[in-house]
């Protein structure tokens, strides 16, 4: 199973017009957007995992949980991944505040402990918008971006963290929740 733990965010496209503002100027061009759904913002990719884990990981993220209180997630800037000539994803992204940079930081400390190798780049809190195939005007999507390059786009009142199965399929990912863990509890 391939893992990750991360921060449900349903409601964006509900309450945040950031995505359709991307899809409505980038229209000609080939990417794939992501569900609705599916938008979350990823605290910690653990990639193929066994499942006879999952009892384990589940009990770390409630002994971490238990110490964090809920918090507001604001996301409030965009930006892409990859180069400037060769952009891979377009995402919007949150101020890694105290709060989330401290409660990736602990699981990422606590699931090396359990075998995972933590990823030593910067943490980017972020959700993807949309995966790049091919572009047919670059400067578009720069015009695009420009246009929402920061402002408060959605909040959140973030009460858990999920760990989620990621399913690649031919019409795109797939998310399963296998577990949730509650903040403070």
């Amino acid at each position: 199973m391939r893992l990750f733990i991360a921060i449900p965010l349903p409601l964006f496209s509900l309450s945040s017009k950031l995505p359709l503002h991307f899809q409505q100027q980038l229209k000609k061009d080939h990417i794939s957007w992501t569900k609705p759904e599916n938008f979350h913002l990823t605290l910690l990719f653990l990639g193929e995992t066994n499942e006879k884990l999952i009892p384990e990981i589940m009990e770390r993220l409630e002994e971490i949980t238990y110490n964090f209180d809920p918090f507001n997630l604001t996301i409030e800037k965009t930006g892409l991944f990859g180069s400037a000539y060769d952009p891979k994803v377009i995402w919007a992204g949150a101020e890694p505040s105290g709060m989330l940079q401290d409660l990736h930081f602990q699981i990422a400390n606590t699931m090396e402990a359990v075998g995972y190798k933590a990823d030593r780049q910067n943490f980017v809190p972020h959700l993807t918008i949309g995966r790049i195939k091919r572009l047919n005007d670059k400067k578009q999507l720069q015009n695009a971006l420009d246009a929402r390059k920061a402002g408060h786009f959605f909040s959140q009142r973030v009460e858990e963290i999920a760990l989620f199965e990621s399913q690649l399929t031919n019409e795109g990912p797939k998310y399963n929740i296998k577990g949730v863990s509650t903040l403070g509890c």
